[in-house]
């Protein structure tokens, strides 16, 4: 997986906060990996709009013709809808990940986000997912 620098910066991978240290893991393992923008002015017009990691996020998925878009906040995911991509929040990474077996149970993990990683949710977004 491939990310901007700027969203590897929010990712605070230098801290003791819970995932932190799964995610040095996964850039140790290269399965996540930092991608230079090879030109800033699409990442400098999205962010009139949006926040520093998810205008170059966007960015980033239109410089590399890929449609799929890791975002979770919806103002970010209306504009990448927009501009013709996929987003995809962390609920439909973790739907995907209970689907192909490799998490056996959704609703300890989107707990555990809440409480540990102060991750929001909509209760109705919520429950949905829960029920999928």
């Amino acid at each position: 997986m491939l990310i901007p620098l700027a969203v590897l910066e929010e990712l605070k991978v230098d801290t003791d906060f819970p995932g932190a240290e799964q995610i040095r893991q996964a850039m140790a393992n290269e399965w996540l990996k930092v991608k230079p923008l090879d030109e800033l002015s699409t990442a400098r017009a999205l962010q009139r709009d949006l926040d520093h990691g998810e205008s170059k996020a966007i960015a980033l998925a239109l410089q590399l013709g890929d449609r799929k878009v890791l975002i979770d906040e919806h103002d970010g995911r209306e504009v990448a809808r927009v501009m013709g991509l996929h987003p995809i929040g962390l609920l439909g990474v973790l739907l995907r990940a209970k689907s192909l077996h490799n998490l056996t149970a959704l609703k300890p993990v989107m707990l555990a986000l809440q409480q540990k990683a102060g991750f929001y949710s909509e209760e109705r977004l919520f429950q949905q997912d829960l029920r999928r």
